[in-house]
């Protein structure tokens, strides 16, 4: 009889354990994970404590074109380019190239958030190449 009532105390104890913790993930656009947060609810002192294991190599992160917002387009000259991410990338490569397939536009270590002047450029349609952790994303640009 001892050794049931000891191990129901033991299985009780097990379960009441394992019902005080929860495990939230947290996933990007393209369905990747981003980050793993255990909940674990202390049981003497009813105090939560948060253990995270983010990701914390940004280059690891991936972003969509629909993080990028290219405004206005047509443009009379004045282009603005916004990145929104989670995290803060800092490496960004942007270029321009016309319909003669000439680059003429070229600039590193752009901001998230940066303005290109296309007035002395002649009237027409551009590439926009924007360049984040060796993976290219492309628009025409149309300037009038």
């Amino acid at each position: 009889m001892n050794k049931k009532l000891l191990l129901s105390t033991i299985v009780v104890l097990l379960s009441i354990n394992l019902l005080s913790q929860t495990i939230s993930y947290e996933y990007d656009a393209n369905g990747n994970r981003i980050k793993r947060e255990v909940i674990v609810l202390n049981t003497k002192s009813s105090i939560i404590e948060n253990v995270s294991d983010s990701i914390e190599n940004p280059s690891l992160y991936v972003i969509n074109k629909e993080d990028f917002k290219i405004y206005p387009n047509p443009t009379k000259g004045n282009l603005k380019i916004d990145i929104s991410s989670q995290v803060n990338i800092d490496n960004i490569y942007i270029n321009i190239i016309n319909v003669k397939g000439q680059k003429i536009y070229e600039r590193r270590d752009v901001s998230m958030s940066y303005n290109l002047d296309l007035f002395s450029q002649v009237d027409g349609v551009y590439i926009l190449n924007v360049i984040v952790n060796d993976k290219k994303y492309s628009w025409k640009i149309i300037k009038e």
